[in-house]
């Protein structure tokens, strides 16, 4: 869950604020978490959350 003050704006603005701005790729192609993003908790989160996902498709 986003925090409170999050929760009100659209898909595409949360997408824009947390995703676009809070994550890199770095040279080997991995996503990783910004490290002065405002949602750095956030985004880790989502990110494993996603990962454990992927290695329950897979096994």
């Amino acid at each position: 869950m986003p925090p409170e003050a999050l929760l009100t704006l659209l898909r595409k603005t949360l997408f824009r604020q947390i995703f676009q701005k809070g994550l890199r790729l770095d040279k080997t192609g991995k996503v990783l978490a910004r490290r002065r993003s405002k949602y750095t908790w956030h985004l880790r989160r989502q990110l494993c959350k996603t990962e454990r996902m992927r290695l329950e498709i897979i096994a």
